[in-house]
């Protein structure tokens, strides 16, 4: 009988096998590896890449806030600029508002009638409207009768004699004897309204 000795090629099988496994091993080790190395260097050169970005964004958010401060100072310049056109234009109508208050008063107040005090003021406007001014005049003075002040409150607020003088709120009216004669004491407040559009009680401001 013939005996046959399987040992050797068995050890020679296992030898075998174990290299395949080695040197699958070995493959998946340095495929693993090099996943990831290139996973990591990838993701490492898109943060590189958006570091860069947002460098340039904030560079140019810098240069954007920069231009919006000048915007704003030059916007707050630009305001302060027309309240200051705003508020010469009122000025030079308060001074065409005198004139045309001495232009009426002769108008306005007849024979009889003597000024011994007059004041005007500007009245605010709550609306800050340059293309109108308001001022409040106050007039003291002595008249010979009432006949004269009926006359005097019929002028104001009449298109004949006065075109910017207008609501005539009488205050005081007192009787003086001097003499024989006998004075009316009068204390009148009118409101002065000019603006640059005609209106129906309102002067045009020539300029």
């Amino acid at each position: 009988m013939i005996r046959i000795n399987l040992l050797p090629w068995r050890a020679e099988k296992r030898r075998e096998r174990q290299r395949t496994f080695f040197k699958l091993l070995i493959f998946s080790v340095t495929f693993t590896v090099s996943s990831v190395s290139g996973t990591y260097l990838y993701y490492q050169d898109q943060i590189e890449f958006q570091k860069c970005k947002n460098k340039k964004i904030e560079k140019e958010n810098l240069i954007l806030d920069k231009k919006i401060t000048e915007v704003n100072a030059l916007q707050k310049e630009i305001k302060d600029l027309k309240v200051r056109m705003e508020r010469i234009n009122a000025l030079q109508m308060i001074r065409h508002s005198v004139v045309r208050l001495f232009d009426e008063i002769p108008r306005i107040f007849s024979e009889g009638i003597y000024i011994t005090f007059l004041q005007q003021t500007e009245i605010p406007d709550p609306k800050g409207d340059p293309k109108e001014v308001k001022t409040l005049v106050k007039f003291n003075g002595i008249a010979e009768s009432n006949y004269r002040i009926s006359t005097l409150m019929s002028n104001i607020g009449n298109p004949e004699y006065s075109k910017s003088v207008t609501d005539p709120d009488l205050k005081i009216v007192q009787q003086n004897e001097r003499g024989k004669d006998r004075l009316i004491v009068f204390e009148l407040e009118v409101k002065q309204v000019l603006v640059k559009n005609i209106g129906e009680k309102k002067q045009t401001v020539s300029r």
